[in-house]
């Protein structure tokens, strides 16, 4: 998740030796992997053959060969790659464009909604395509859920001394602002 959440920030995060690797759920527990290659090709053909037009959501049901009215409209459903990945589910495809960002092959356009664009990298990558380690996602069950609620209610605070470094940075925001500590940041 770290990775994940720096990357949307536009920070990058190396798992192996970056400060705070230790305290990363993925480093501690580390997810399966396995080859992803051919999907990624698929994927980054998909978004190539649409014309870099779609979102996310459009591209997964392109490649899974579910069509909609943005779909049709464009006539989509009528191209070669229409449901060339129809074999995997949408979370895998949904999970495969979420690494495929992070990655740098593709980019994410904000200021059009959302809508994905091949990267140099991926432009390369389509060209002379290399291995790709995709993390399979995890499956929430029960028993996990569990887990996961039980640790909130005790609190769920896994380092002290960054606690207590990050009330002591507060309260100095907070005097040199004038303004009560809550206001800063709030109590965990």
């Amino acid at each position: 998740r770290r990775k994940f959440m720096l990357h949307y920030f536009g920070e990058e995060f190396d798992e192996v030796n970056g400060e705070g690797a230790i305290m990363d759920d993925n480093t501690k527990n580390p997810k399966e992997k396995e080859e992803a290659q051919d999907n990624v090709l698929k994927l980054l053909k998909v978004v190539q053959g649409t014309s870099e037009k779609f979102k996310s959501k459009e591209i997964v049901n392109t490649i899974r060969g579910k069509t909609n009215a943005i779909i049709s409209s464009h006539k989509t459903n009528e191209k070669d790659f229409f449901g060339i990945g129809s074999d995997k589910d949408k979370s895998y495809w949904m999970a495969l464009v979420r690494q495929t960002l992070v990655a740098g092959l593709l980019r994410k356009e904000i200021e059009q909604y959302g809508v994905l664009h091949l990267t140099e990298k991926g432009k390369d990558f389509l060209s002379k395509p290399v291995s790709f380690m995709m993390t399979k996602d995890h499956v929430y069950n029960a028993e996990n859920d569990n887990a996961i609620v039980g640790a909130a209610k005790s609190g769920g605070i896994a380092d002290e001394r960054l606690l207590k470094q990050l009330k002591d940075l507060r309260k100095a925001q907070a005097k040199k602002l004038g303004v009560p500590p809550f206001v800063v940041f709030q109590d965990p």
